[in-house]
């Protein structure tokens, strides 16, 4: 799956991938078309942590078919998970898997009679050679990663070998298992690479977990040892790291985008509560003077419309205006929004850029704001002394006398306010220190050549003076413009000269469509740059449906095999470009069972290059199901071990079992080695001299004192 922005930025802001809607149509596609397989792995470079998908929930999709979804990307996070793993809500494995560059990470996954392994191993970058041997161990499963609703984990309990796959660049010497630390024997080599040994499950706790071991040596001296827990009852014992869990468990985008607005709703309400009681219940400047510093900040940014209307643009820029102009591309400006960027006319959503407004509000405007309200709030106006003089004598100003001499005793501290020049100048400083950076933006955005940019590709008009000595494109050849030109296309154009290059109708005020950078009007692009019907080859006038990356009338686009109308709640099936609804798919393409000849809709066992439901792979003589048995082709049929030692006379003469190894032909008979013993003293005859007597085999010995 590549979830791979489009186009690629640069370093951190392509930190998140994205699943367009082409991308989705796709993978529910190969959802339909993985349905008959019996496991599924999901390869992607991001974990779906990191990957944005709106609406479409991706977690479920792999839910729905995959075992493994196979990640890189996030890798170790710098060494704080070494193995990072997770088992998520959906029921499959998430697996990351270390870096190549500097940890030489390397992943083997095994399918072993449909139970899935993996082993994780870390080379040594400097020393390659040193890091062999390899192995992994395929049965016994690692009970850590058990799935039972995807795997059939009860084989284990029926499985007669232990199965271990190994490879080295020099000669494997020998395999050792353990179990439970003790001694279970040497692994014997039944092919290039596997190695099988006895072992007997049932005389194991099923209850308990147990421990196998395995040691992988070879000829040059180098080793490997290979540990896991396992169980034999088939009950998964998981057992995952809380730290992986949560990086991989989390949707960081959806995270990270609430965060944001959580802290955007906080400095809005912290401004804007403030401010209501400060209208609402009159609170003056007597009832918070003997406040903190902080309290009397608030206090004066709420009442100040300069402080307060200035704050308020900046919350409102700060969630919808940019933050930046950076090239994330070379030779292109792209305008960094906290929700995503505007490159080349496009927007596109970026994850990394809320992570950008959240550490600017945190790490740099609240420290800077607490600072601005602390300066608002430190100086505290004394109270005022004010004193009316009269022609005869000083009047006290807090005193009651009413006399009529006497000028009316105004409370200079009942309704002070602090003075205008204050508010001004930490206003100033507030405004410069917090503000200046989105004036600056919002300055350069409304500039002529960014202007330009952000106008639609597509039926953009703009009306400007030119001056006269300067040269423009027109639709002939470059000529001088002194009337007043229409922008289109990058370039300018004589008003006259502004036409549909079919009709030659005046489009100056009017829609029209761009093609290769010509201008058409409607009723023209309509009539000849309309798309084809894939069906009937006639132009498409009115909805249009798109299906197998062609264009069709809605009501043409019907199954090729039974005419009926293929809609939104029918499935469509792509065979050679031909659409198929999925009953007609089914019965035509779709894998059929070789014992009943019927469609295989769920669960498929591939054996004999040919497909079986699970209940019809059966022995052709006794009828045993062979599932998770060994079994051998006979003229095309599968037989079990006994039937098809009797149908090929391998059954041994003495113990009456069929012979899958070396075997003794003698007497027209045929014996496993052990079973080649003579009659009377059960002595093994593996040097092959033996007496006959009435069709028994006897040691010369025993001949002599029998019958001589």
């Amino acid at each position: 799956m590549d979830a791979t922005p489009i186009p690629g930025l640069k370093a951190p802001y392509n930190f998140f991938g994205i699943l367009t809607s082409k991308i989705v149509n796709t993978l529910l596609i190969f959802e339909e078309k993985i349905k008959k397989s019996n496991h599924t792995f999901w390869f992607s470079h991001y974990p779906t942590s990191t990957v944005i998908t709106n609406s479409f929930n991706l977690r479920e999709l792999v839910g729905r078919s995959g075992f493994f979804y196979l990640c890189g990307h996030l890798h170790t996070m710098a060494g704080m998970c070494d193995k990072m793993y997770t088992l998520q809500p959906q029921g499959y494995f998430e697996l990351e898997l270390a870096d190549w560059k500097f940890n030489r990470g390397l992943r083997i996954v095994a399918v072993d009679h449909d139970l899935v392994s993996f082993q994780d191993f870390h080379l040594m970058p400097q020393k390659l050679d040193d890091s062999w041997p390899l192995g992994i161990i395929t049965n016994p499963k690692n009970a850590r990663f058990l799935l039972p609703s995807k795997e059939p984990t009860h084989t284990i309990a029926n499985s007669t070998h232990i199965r271990i796959l190994a490879w080295s660049n020099s000669k494997i010497r020998k395999v050792t298992v353990f179990l439970n630390d003790n001694f279970l024997g040497l692994a014997n080599k039944k092919s290039k690479s596997l190695y099988v040994l006895a072992w007997e499950p049932k005389a194991l706790d099923s209850k308990l977990e147990h421990t196998i071991k395995v040691l992988i040596e070879d000829e040059a001296g180098k080793s490997r040892e290979l540990s896991q827990i396992i169980s034999v009852d088939g009950l998964p014992r998981w057992s995952l790291d809380f730290l992986s869990t949560f990086i991989l468990a989390t949707n960081f985008h959806e995270a990270f985008r609430t965060l944001l607005l959580i802290v955007w709703v906080f400095e809005f309400m912290l401004l804007l509560i403030p401010r209501y009681l400060v209208k609402s219940v009159d609170i003056s400047w007597s009832m918070i003077s003997s406040k903190t510093c902080l309290v009397r900040g608030i206090w004066r940014l709420s009442t100040c419309d300069v402080l307060f209307y200035s704050k308020l643009i900046e919350l409102c820029f700060e969630i919808c205006g940019p933050i930046f102009f950076a090239k994330l591309i070379d030779n292109n400006t792209a305008i960094i929004f906290p929700f995503g960027a505007l490159v080349n006319r496009r927007f596109h959503q970026l994850g990394i850029t809320i992570v950008d407004q959240i550490s600017y509000s945190l790490l740099y405007k609240w420290p800077m704001h607490f600072v601005a309200l602390y300066l608002l709030g430190k100086q505290v106006t004394p109270h005022a002394q004010v004193t009316f003089k009269s022609e005869t004598s000083e009047i006290d100003p807090y005193s009651s006398s009413d006399s009529g001499n006497e000028e009316a005793i105004i409370d200079a501290t009942a309704r002070e306010t602090p003075p205008v020049y204050i508010a001004h100048y930490f206003g100033g400083i507030y405004v410069l220190l917090d503000l200046y950076y989105y004036w600056l933006l919002l300055l350069v955005l409304i500039s002529k050549n960014i202007y330009n940019a952000l106008l639609p590709h597509n039926n953009r008009q703009a009306i400007m003076t030119a001056p006269e000595k300067t040269y423009f494109k027109s639709s002939a050849k470059p000529r001088k413009i002194h009337s007043i030109p229409v922008s289109a296309f990058g370039g300018l154009w004589h008003p006259q000269c502004f036409v549909c290059v079919k009709c030659n109708t005046c489009l100056v005020g009017c829609d029209y469509q761009d093609y290769e950078k010509k201008p058409y009007c409607v009723d023209c692009y309509t009539r000849f740059l309309s798309p084809i019907c894939a069906a009937c080859n006639s132009v498409i006038l009115d909805k249009c449906a798109v299906a197998l990356g062609k264009p069709w009338h809605p009501e043409h686009l019907c199954c090729v095999r039974c005419g009926a109308l293929i809609t939104e709640n029918v499935s469509l099936v792509s065979v050679e470009d031909n659409p198929y609804c999925q009953p007609c798919y089914m019965e035509e393409f779709a894998v059929r069972c070789a014992g009943c000849k019927k469609v295989i809709d769920g669960e498929c066992i591939t054996a004999m290059s040919k497909n079986w439901h699970p209940g019809c792979f059966v022995c052709t003589q006794c009828s045993i199901r062979l599932r998770g048995r060994s079994f051998y082709e006979y003229m095309g049929s599968p037989l079990c071990e006994m039937d098809y030692a009797k149908t090929t006379s391998r059954i041994c003469s003495h113990c009456d079992q069929p012979i899958t190894d070396r075997c003794v032909n003698a007497m027209k008979k045929r014996f496993h080695e052990n079973c080649f013993k003579c009659t009377y003293c059960n002595k093994p005859l593996k040097t092959g001299i033996f007496k006959e007597h009435t069709g028994n085999q006897y040691c010369h010995q025993c001949y002599s004192r029998l019958f001589n």
